[in-house]
């Protein structure tokens, strides 16, 4: 161990020259990454300006969707054939409960 320390105290000079160089390089990999990172931001579109593509696309679905009702406008009314009543959800518990039977008769009647 005492040899190990003497060693690296011998020569502070070479471990000095060392660091700079590494320093060096990764100064000069940094302004690579900052090159290359500017490159690529250069090539970035504007934010503010809408592809023409983008636009045609839109106004064609305005222009060809149909007209769609939102349903949480205040002006929305749900048609006839749409609407829920207690009947309807009676009708749909008793449907439910016989096929329930059914299925339940059907496992049993098989032993």
């Amino acid at each position: 161990f005492a040899d190990t320390v003497r060693q690296s105290s011998d020569s502070p000079g070479r471990e000095t020259k060392k660091d700079e160089s590494s320093w060096g390089k990764r100064k000069a990999m940094r302004k690579v990454r900052q090159a290359a990172l500017r490159e690529v931001e250069s090539r970035k579109p504007d934010p503010d300006n809408d592809d023409k593509a983008d636009i045609q696309a839109i106004q064609d679905a305005v222009e060809n969707m149909g007209d769609y009702k939102l349903k949480t406008s205040e002006d929305y009314v749900v048609p006839q054939s749409q609407r829920t009543d207690a009947d309807k959800k009676k009708k749909e518990i008793v449907l439910q409960q016989f096929q329930v039977y059914k299925a339940k008769s059907e496992f049993n009647g098989r032993w």
